[in-house]
């Protein structure tokens, strides 16, 4: 029986994620005929990075797009975001190993049928250690195989998947966009911005702690009321499960321990040498593979642990693709530098003290249409920085609003691949996870935003 916390009144049906993004890649497809184009120059700056000229904007020939156009977006979406398909796609597969393996399960519910009460803080405890590894690893999509595994344990524990599934992305999302060291948003921002990297570090710290207090408390709210409805039928499947539990063997204790060093070994590879996608997905690779021999698999076993780790993860791949197909109509229609242009012209009227909560409005906005930092830091930090100059508003001020702005919604809007990956590797459907998830994300975003106007009351900076 379903859970009374969970229970829904009957109401029209939310569409399915594919339906909402094919919604929105028509809408695109028909601003292209209607809206204003336009695009801004790029020009090398002194350090050698192609940036936008601020004040390059002018109008271009319309390019609407065609049926052709619009048919060939989808592919072209999913080749474009090859990578990040490839790293969901070999990391489900290497991780599915360690989930067969049952070694994290038996671990954790050998330790909790142990100890009466323990399952609240086992939950604390592996948000803490999500939220860190965001800090530490500067981690977003690399979340996504854990979220799968991490529903099992959780869903062990006597709560369900919806839990499971904000155990890791909350915190993962709030070690991400504070951006403490994040060598993806905040060292590239503070490098168009010509700040020293990681400067002003104690703000961001501070930022985490409070983003963390967020999402513990709604982690641990949920967690009580569901508990507190718990049927009877999911009590007695709790106390079974921690029962009836998979033994913590030897091979499972080495294969736990062995998989948590080579966790610390890819936070240090994305840290210290710059892994990207294509890295992370090979070391998922060779980890499954160690991690079958140790518990003493048949290579045919392993390789069949491999494939079962795949199954569903094509659903995903299509919703990865209508996603990245809205951008390359937006692109391709000559309607992206029109957004970011639009959006410039609006903050020049925003009063000087909210100037920073206007910057982290915008990003936000634009996390949207461009869900990768290295698209929006690219078309925005070359206009929010001279603008901050204009406006008297710190630099530090500006990459803080921009940072924020793009964190979050990565794990929220349906267009993020990050989103869409780490909800398609739980086997969730995106209107449930977002009937479920808006209040902490609103509650977070309002955090940030009321950090940034602190940040800009107290003169963050010093420049």
């Amino acid at each position: 029986m379903e859970n009374t916390i969970t229970k829904k009144k009957r109401q029209i049906k939310v569409p399915h994620t594919m339906t909402i993004l094919f919604v929105v890649l028509i809408i695109a497809s028909i601003a292209t005929y209607v809206a204003p184009t336009g695009t801004y120059d790029r020009v090398t700056n002194e350090s050698g990075v192609t940036v936008v000229d601020p004040n390059s904007y002018h109008e271009v020939e319309r390019t609407p797009t065609s049926l052709k156009d619009f048919m060939l977006s989808i592919p072209v979406g999913l080749v474009n975001n090859a990578s990040v398909f490839g790293m969901v796609l070999f990391s489900l597969a290497g991780i599915q190993v360690l989930n067969e393996s049952k070694a994290i399960d038996a671990g954790i519910l050998t330790f909790v049928s142990k100890r009466k009460n323990a399952a609240l803080p086992a939950i604390i405890a592996m948000s803490i250690l999500y939220g860190v590894i965001g800090v530490t690893a500067s981690w977003s999509i690399g979340f996504t195989p854990f979220v799968p595994i991490t529903i099992a344990v959780v869903r062990a524990l006597g709560y369900d998947d919806l839990l499971g599934a904000a155990v890791v992305i909350l915190p993962g999302a709030c070690g991400w966009t504070s951006g403490v060291i994040n060598v993806y948003s905040t060292a590239i921002a503070q490098g168009y911005a010509g700040l020293p990297i990681f400067s002003g570090m104690w703000m961001r710290i501070l930022s985490f702690v409070v983003f963390m207090a967020v999402a513990l408390t709604f982690i641990i709210s949920y967690a009580l009321r569901y508990q507190k409805n718990r049927t009877p039928e999911e009590v007695e499947a709790a106390k079974h499960a921690l029962e009836n539990h998979e033994e913590f063997t030897t091979r499972r204790k080495i294969a736990l321990a062995f998989n948590v060093l080579g966790l610390c070994f890819l936070a240090y590879g994305t840290t210290a040498w710059g892994w990207m996608m294509n890295e992370i997905s090979g070391y998922w690779i060779i980890v499954g593979i160690i991690t079958g021999f140790i518990m003493g698999w048949h290579p045919t076993q392993i390789c069949q642990s491999f494939t079962r780790g795949l199954q569903g993860i094509i659903g995903a791949a299509i919703i990865i693709g209508l996603a990245a197909a809205i951008i390359v109509v937006l692109q391709d229609g000559g309607l992206m530098d029109s957004v970011v242009h639009g959006l410039s012209v609006l903050l020049a009227q925003v009063p000087t003290p909210l100037v920073g909560v206007g910057i982290f409005v915008v990003t936000v906005i634009m996390n949207f249409f461009i869900s990768g930092v290295n698209g929006k830091v690219v078309s925005m930090m070359p206009l929010l920085s001279p603008l901050g100059q204009v406006l008297g508003v710190n630099q530090q001020v500006i990459v803080l609003a921009f940072i924020f702005g793009d964190g979050f919604t990565n794990w929220f809007w349906p267009t993020a691949s990050v989103c869409v990956a780490a909800l398609g590797a739980g086997n969730l459907d995106y209107a449930r996870w977002a009937k479920f998830i808006w209040k902490p994300m609103l509650a977070l975003n309002i955090a940030a935003g009321i950090l940034v106007f602190v940040a800009q009351l107290i003169g963050y900076g010093p420049f």
